[in-house]
């Protein structure tokens, strides 16, 4: 996180040196500057500026500003105030879990999400909170998968136009047993 922060400043720097009519924090273009003994038209320095700002504020809503207030899920034993998103019955819960001594124990010999995950059913609202802390970023793994799937599909059968069936079978998490469909349609067909 100390790079995300890092870069924050930079452009927080950048876009201050800008509305200060300061390129030296672009080096190509003040160099550029200096060697045509020029300087920038002001709707560009606006756009210029303009743009920092939107990367400031994409990199804000990637990467909002965090306190502390995360800090229980890595040391559990030292919290000192309720966290922000907790609701009063949630903060009850965790002021159990820290007063139990067993759980103390268990906490400082598994790891922090195997701690959490052996929660789950005696605190869950205060283990799905941890939860959100500790897997932030969903997995693509199935829809890659699944994608994968699918191409190789349309590869194979490149001439046919409706798709819908193929996406219906390949996007299917049921696990079909094609001989058994196949030997149930021959068995109706031979019965008629």
């Amino acid at each position: 996180m100390d790079k995300i922060s890092s870069l924050k400043k930079k452009l927080e720097f950048w876009a201050s040196s800008v509305e200060q009519n300061n390129f030296n924090c672009f080096p190509t273009l003040h160099e550029f500057l200096t060697e045509v003994h020029s300087t920038v038209h002001e709707e560009v320095s606006s756009t210029i500026l303009q743009h920092l700002r939107d990367l400031q504020a994409s990199l804000l809503e990637y990467f909002p500003t965090t306190t502390d207030d995360n800090a229980w899920v890595r040391n559990l034993f030292v919290i000192t105030a309720k966290p922000v998103s907790f609701t009063a019955h949630d903060y009850e819960s965790l002021i159990d879990l820290i007063s139990d001594s067993d759980l103390k124990e268990k906490f400082k010999d598994l790891p922090l999400n195997n701690f959490w995950s052996s929660l789950i059913e005696e605190y869950p609202n205060v283990a799905n909170h941890a939860g959100r802390v500790l897997l932030p970023f969903a997995t693509t793994y199935l829809c890659e998968t699944r994608f994968s799937y699918y191409t190789a599909t349309k590869n194979k059968y490149r001439n046919r136009l409706d798709a819908a069936l193929d996406m219906r079978i390949q996007l299917s998490s049921i696990i079909r047993n094609s001989k058994r469909i196949c030997d149930r349609k021959m068995q109706k067909h031979q019965s008629h």
